[in-house]
């Protein structure tokens, strides 16, 4: 946490890597974010997963599964604090120098010199502030230094990926690790995803969602999947919509999944069900006391009503 005295404001800082990559999801950024404002020079904070969903307006569950997502893609690091004198569960730490680090790594490389050009040496080193602090030694004009380039476009076919491609795709990718427990996170795998957006414009991100619970529940393939296994070519795409398809007419399936509307308790326990199948080993128990109470409010809430 920083607090500037003269300026009467507490403030993060947040490594510009984590604002520009496209492979994070707006949710884990603000995530990240809102851990910013509660680190300490070294990188390391402490806050419950209530007081972040507290800042944020958001529920515990949201907090808990993007956090689990920012440490599972190597973003933050969690230091698991065990339990206190009393038993009681510690508040775990949390670690921001891995996404430093690679602040760090891209500072370098955009400041990489070429062979024939040595007039100008950045040194990027730790410093107490964190991955902002630099040591800039200029021998030649600016307007001859090197300068950061724009994120490489993607390509799918000949196409320019869009920005609105990209964000669904990623979080395509998303729901995919979270519902298979997985942690792919490259363009090698956003790639496919996009074509298939493509091919089915109308398909939103509950939509695609509802296709990987059905396609997960029946696989056909053995070991790991991966999203190839359904977004790897048209005909993949395809058995896998009618895979979701046969599913709605399962007994005992179609109650569920076509359900009008659902409360909030039901889909937040909708959502726990399915994290817990990819939370790490030390956040089980939490996730599981938190269905058990989701569970409770859902049936003193049909008491009441009844």
């Amino acid at each position: 946490m920083r607090i500037d005295l003269a300026m009467g404001v507490q403030y993060g800082m947040v490594p510009k890597i984590v604002t520009v990559s496209p492979e994070i999801p707006r949710s884990a950024k603000v995530v990240f974010l809102a851990l910013a404002t509660y680190a300490d020079t070294t990188g390391e904070c402490r806050p419950s997963q209530s007081t972040l969903a507290a800042d944020l307006d958001a529920t515990r569950e949201f907090v808990t599964r993007w956090i689990g997502w920012l440490v599972d893609q190597g973003w933050v690091d969690r230091i698991p604090q065990g339990r206190g004198q009393d038993g009681r569960r510690v508040t775990n730490h949390y670690s921001l120098r891995p996404a430093w680090d690679r602040e760090r790594q891209r500072v370098l490389h955009v400041t990489q010199q070429s062979p024939g050009d040595r007039a100008v040496t950045r040194d990027v080193t730790q410093g107490s502030h964190g991955p902002c602090d630099s040591t800039v030694t200029e021998n030649r004009p600016e307007e001859n230094m090197t300068k950061e380039q724009p994120p490489r476009a993607m390509h799918v076919g000949r196409k320019v990926v869009t920005q609105a491609e990209r964000e669904l795709a990623v979080g395509v990718l998303a729901e995919f690790n979270r519902q298979a427990g997985t942690r792919y996170a490259s363009e090698e795998h956003l790639r496919p995803i996009v074509g298939r957006i493509r091919e089915h414009p109308k398909f939103d991100l509950e939509a695609h969602g509802r296709l990987i619970r059905a396609q997960l529940a029946d696989p056909w393939w053995k070991g790991t999947p991966g999203p190839q296994v359904i977004y790897g070519n048209a005909a993949l795409f395809e058995r896998s919509i009618e895979t979701a398809r046969a599913a709605k007419q399962r007994p005992g399936l179609s109650a569920v999944r076509e359900r009008p509307k659902l409360t909030r308790d039901e889909a937040t326990l909708r959502d726990l069900r399915a994290y817990l199948a990819a939370a790490p080993v030390e956040e089980r128990a939490q996730v599981e006391a938190d269905i058990s109470s989701v569970v409770a409010r859902i049936g003193g809430a049909a008491n009441a009503a009844a």
